[in-house]
């Protein structure tokens, strides 16, 4: 596609990106966490409205804007990131264990056979 492109094409699409950017997940994640936080915003605690720089600024460590646009100053860690805890054994796998060694301890011991 690049190579089926002009040098001014490219270029308007560089200047349509500065206007509505697309292609990084981490702007769009959160123009849509400010509209969020917009709908449900208190008015009366709050008059101005969220902004996407302000919600990237708060969430995305080494986010900074610029005159020139938003900024990057280093990696996302994901150390951040909050996973969901491990989900503990469901209580059936409890008790398949628990009917296991029941089971076992009541098997005869393996002894000599007779003939």
């Amino acid at each position: 596609m690049l190579a089926e492109m002009t040098a001014t094409q490219i270029q308007e699409w560089q200047v349509y990106d500065g206007l509505e950017p697309f292609g990084r997940p981490w702007h769009q994640a959160a123009m849509l966490a400010s509209i969020l936080a917009n709908t449900n915003r208190d008015p009366d605690k709050r008059s101005e409205p969220y902004t996407v720089d302000e919600i990237l600024e708060e969430f995305v460590p080494g986010y900074q804007t610029e005159d020139d646009g938003p900024i990057l100053t280093g990696p996302v860690p994901l150390t951040n990131i909050n996973l969901p805890a491990e989900e503990p054994e469901p209580q059936w796998m409890q008790w398949k264990q628990t009917f296991q060694m029941m089971a076992d301890a009541t098997k005869p011991e393996a002894g000599p056979t007779k003939e």
